[in-house]
């Protein structure tokens, strides 16, 4: 979690994700102070970020995670701006 967000273990950060490997998405969800709501589509998970309902957007295609996160609640302190796209290959 600290790779990917920067932050303490103690910051409390919901995450939504859309079309993750299961086996990613199982692990970050039995990380201490990590919620994940799964969304079927991306838009609906923009969504709840736009909302404020999760801090985060991680989504997967073509062997990419794209990570959006909004400048808000626990992470506004540890980012400037308000998308980053974090690539990953396989």
């Amino acid at each position: 979690m600290n790779l990917m967000f920067s932050a303490s273990t103690t910051v409390n950060v919901k995450l939504a994700t859309q079309d993750l490997p299961t086996g990613l998405v199982t692990k970050m969800d039995e990380l201490d102070h990590v919620d994940v709501e799964i969304y079927q589509g991306l838009d609906q998970a923009k969504e709840a970020l736009v909302n404020e309902k999760v801090d985060a957007v991680i989504s997967y295609k073509d062997s990419e995670y794209q990570v959006d996160y909004a400048k808000h609640r626990c992470l506004q302190d540890i980012y400037d701006t308000t998308s980053v796209t974090n690539k990953y290959r396989q």
